[in-house]
């Protein structure tokens, strides 16, 4: 009673595109000694070290580095080019100024990563009732022509590739291998954008080929708390994906999208009206980070 669907995904080479200005303060204290620094950015401790190399080959004594920060996305454009700029500024001005940088996007669209394009074959077998039963997915990446994050874009892309779904089994695998093409690193996403887009729009297919209403699909096949993941282990916490499936299952967007789409069809000749979803879950960093920053 089982049934195979089989798909091949491509994803391609893209430029980031930077909606928030990149800013930061820092200044630094000549009576103490003090570089202060105020900005944010993913890679905390790395960001430190960054800092401290910068200032140690300067001619100011650094006796402490006041360094406030919260814990959040760099995905590669911002992180690698703008945050040691602006500390190189406040050491080189060094007179107590406080030192705000904002880069153009043209330089960052420049200097700055691309994604990794995907080549992508994934399965999912469903039994007569819409069950998944075995997933597999086999990845393989364009790093470009010189290695930056590929081994842990890869190895994120492909844990992210079950979505919000149990999968009692998988087999999975992931390759990024090196290229003439420019360099890919990482990004916001950092492979996750590649693999669930795959799953998500696999889903659909597989709904409509079945003729099961794709939230129900969902719903039938979510995640639930205690569950173990394709890696084998049960994720932290309660997991009430299926309560937001619920929610989104009744609303009148999606109730109405059939009398939507024939009464907006109608009255606009050419033009074709739909209602699609998706539902995922996205670890941040690596997936093997910690929280630094709590907000209550």
């Amino acid at each position: 009673g089982l049934r195979v669907f089989r798909r091949h995904f491509s994803s391609q080479s893209i430029e980031h595109v930077t909606m928030e200005p990149e800013n930061g303060n820092g200044w630094y204290d000549a009576t103490t000694g003090t570089l202060h620094v105020i900005g944010a950015t993913q890679s905390l401790y790395s960001a430190a070290e960054h800092i401290l190399h910068l200032v140690k080959a300067s001619k100011f004594a650094l006796n402490k580095l006041d360094f406030v920060t919260g814990y959040t996305v760099g995905y590669g454009q911002k992180e690698h080019q703008s945050f040691p700029n602006y500390v190189a500024l406040a050491a080189l001005y060094g007179d107590g100024r406080p030192v705000r940088l904002v880069l153009d996007r043209w330089q960052h669209f420049q200097f700055a990563l691309k994604r990794h394009p995907f080549e992508t074959d994934m399965a999912i077998a469903v039994d007569a009732e819409g069950r998944f039963q075995t997933f597999t997915c086999d990845m393989i990446g364009d790093g470009g022509g010189v290695m930056n994050f590929s081994p842990s874009v890869g190895t994120v892309a492909v844990t992210a590739a079950q979505s919000v779904y149990y999968f009692p089994k998988s087999d999975l695998k992931a390759e990024v291998w090196p290229s003439i093409g420019v360099t890919a690193g990482s990004m916001r996403g950092y492979g996750t954008l590649q693999s669930m887009t795959a799953t998500e729009m696999l889903v659909d297919e597989i709904a409509a080929e079945i003729g099961m209403d794709p939230i129900a699909l969902r719903r039938l096949n979510v995640i639930g708390t205690g569950m173990k993941n394709t890696q084998g282990a049960v994720p932290s916490g309660q997991m009430r994906i299926d309560e937001i499936l619920a929610l989104a299952e009744q609303d009148p967007l999606w109730t109405g999208r059939a009398a939507k789409k024939a009464e907006y069809e109608a009255a606009h000749p050419g033009m074709l009206y739909g209602v699609g979803f998706g539902s995922v879950q996205k670890d941040f960093g690596t997936g093997a980070e910690a929280a630094i920053v709590q907000l209550e």
